[in-house]
């Protein structure tokens, strides 16, 4: 599996200086990324030219759109970085 679907489903929980935090529905897709989650920081730091730190959390964030047409709206930046990581590492051919 490439890391496209999981990080389609995840939401940006919080971004706090160069840490971001991710929250997936479910843990089987939390887990996947957390066993590939310096791939994503490599990536990341590439794009911003600086150590990133990425967090995995599980769970619904109440109050938080689940939709992705909702985070759209919401905030296109944080969809902008995800689409960005999901291009970039969907085609490092893990998984």
């Amino acid at each position: 599996m490439s890391l496209r679907g999981p990080l389609s489903r995840a939401e940006v929980e919080s971004v706090e200086g160069w840490s971001i935090a991710l929250r997936l529905g479910d843990e089987y897709n939390a887990s996947f990324l957390r066993d590939r989650v310096a791939t994503l920081e490599k990536a990341m730091a590439e794009v911003f030219g600086h150590a990133c730190k990425v967090n995995i959390l599980v769970g619904s964030a109440s109050g938080r759109p689940n939709h992705r047409a909702d985070i759209a709206a919401t905030s296109t930046d944080d969809l902008g970085l995800l689409d960005y990581a999901t291009q970039r590492l969907g085609s490092t051919g893990e998984g």
